[in-house]
């Protein structure tokens, strides 16, 4: 269903971060569970970054980085996030694989979600990943690492 922009904006409006989140930390035991987890994640963050329960400053929305509204940024605050990097750490199986660095690398598209993930030791967890598994989940390895980089060295030049 979160494949689906409308669909997407209509979940996130019924509070979906906060089921996922609960979701998130059984499925650290369930490869199943991450697998679809990880899948709407990704998915929602990907076709509906930015939502609003209210009409309000829609031309702000694009501009939004944190706060609520902002999926990626509501994922990280929830613990989603320290729970997918901790099913990326489990031996999974390819497909799991791929869900939960497809999800690393949605959640990876704000600076906050970068800082938590490279505090968690994701980089060389993807890099090995890299090594052993197939081509498009080498891409979503790569885009994540990009993604983290790109905003980390950001982040560095802005303070400096």
């Amino acid at each position: 269903l979160s494949a689906v922009s409308h669909n997407a904006q209509i979940l996130l409006e019924s509070n979906i971060i906060n089921y996922l989140s609960l979701l998130s930390f059984q499925m650290v035991d369930n490869q199943f569970l991450a697998e679809q987890v990880c899948l709407c994640i990704h998915n929602a963050i990907m076709t509906a970054p930015i939502y609003r329960q209210t009409a309000l400053k829609i031309q702000q929305d694009e501009e939004i980085e944190y706060g609520e509204g902002n999926v990626a940024y509501e994922c990280g605050q929830n613990g989603i996030l320290e729970n997918v990097v901790h099913c990326l750490k489990q031996k999974l199986n390819p497909r799991t694989v791929k869900n939960v660095v497809k999800a690393c690398h949605a959640l990876s598209s704000i600076s906050f979600n970068c800082v938590l993930m490279f505090r968690q030791g994701v980089v060389p967890i993807l890099l090995e990943i890299i090594e052993l598994h197939e081509e498009d989940i080498q891409q979503s390895c790569g885009d994540c690492l990009r993604s983290m980089r790109m905003r980390l060295d950001a982040m560095v030049k802005a303070a400096a």
